[in-house]
């Protein structure tokens, strides 16, 4: 099972959490997060995320230029898989994936023009991770479910299913992850664990699952945009 960490970028400049005029501010953010990856260096992969521009909307073309500074940084400073997610950007988010060297995007609106930019761009080697967000289904729900992953695989070309809870930070319900592995194992896609992972509850995901994105449960106090915790990356590390 792979392990992947999660790294919060700055706000980037213009967007809507952006309150940093001074450029030398940014590049101390910046700086911080060299440090944080290489504070991850033993995960399997380590996922960089848009946070803190809540809220989300496409990128500015200062936000995209500031993004693929620091991502080009951490490529240089983490030699694992690199993956991107921006929230409210897909579409940049590929752009700023396919000349920095990530591995993956992270997508929650799959569209036809997202796998045609992919193809355009030959940014192939770019996986598409692709999101489900889970809530207690019924009987009827979970059998469309089959007709989602199949559109995801086939239609959208999703490398891989993530799956999230129905909250920020939340587990997804037992039972629909359940589900969801179940569906998409028959057709080879792993399944990773998107949001609400903590290790004493590995036992019950860890057999449903090909990896877990590591995110609250690595920062101080267990909350989401803290900073990094080294004692508790370090006790995940160790699972």
């Amino acid at each position: 099972m792979q392990n992947w960490g999660v790294i919060q970028l700055p706000a980037l400049p213009l967007s809507a959490g952006f309150c940093e005029p001074q450029a030398s501010d940014f590049l101390e953010h910046g700086m911080r997060l060299v440090e944080e990856a290489r504070l991850c260096a033993g995960f399997d992969g380590l996922w960089i995320e848009n946070y803190s521009d809540a809220p989300f909307g496409p990128l500015h073309p200062a936000a995209i230029a500031a993004c693929s500074m620091l991502v080009a940084a951490l490529r240089e400073t983490f030699d694992q898989q690199l993956g991107l997610w921006i929230h409210g950007d897909e579409h940049a988010a590929l752009g700023i994936a396919s000349v920095t060297g990530c591995t993956a995007i992270r997508i929650s609106v799959p569209s036809a023009s997202l796998v045609r930019t992919r193809t355009q761009l030959g940014a192939r080697s770019v996986q598409f991770f692709a999101d489900i967000v889970t809530r207690p289904w019924s009987r009827t729900e979970q059998e469309r479910l089959v007709v989602t992953i199949e559109e995801l695989y086939f239609r959208f070309q999703a490398d891989a299913i993530v799956v999230r809870g129905p909250g920020l930070g939340r587990e997804p319900h037992d039972a629909s992850l359940e589900c969801i592995s179940e569906i998409a194992r028959r057709y080879g896609i792993p399944v990773f664990l998107g949001s609400g992972a903590q290790k004493d509850r590995l036992p019950v995901f860890a057999p449903l699952v090909d990896g877990v994105f590591w995110d609250g449960a690595l920062r101080k106090k267990g909350e989401l945009g803290a900073p990094l915790d080294r004692a508790r990356v370090r006790r995940i590390l160790k699972t």
